[in-house]
């Protein structure tokens, strides 16, 4: 098996953080009416793996 390139990485790794994140914010929308500190917290960590995500598919596009 070969190495992956940096593009390929950087695109692979922004679509699993994608889903990731979602999956993030559902677990965040189950403890809206429960525990806001938790909701808080998850709701930053789904803007920062987007964020990373974002800057991942950059990666991608400043490799072509």
């Amino acid at each position: 098996m070969s190495t992956p390139t940096v593009k390929q990485l950087a695109s692979r790794h922004a679509r699993r953080l994608d889903t990731l994140s979602k999956q993030v914010l559902e677990m965040s929308c189950e403890w809206d009416d429960v525990d806001q500190f938790n909701t808080t917290i998850l709701e930053e960590l789904h803007v920062k793996m987007q964020d990373v995500a974002r800057d991942l598919k950059q990666t991608d596009s400043d490799v072509n």
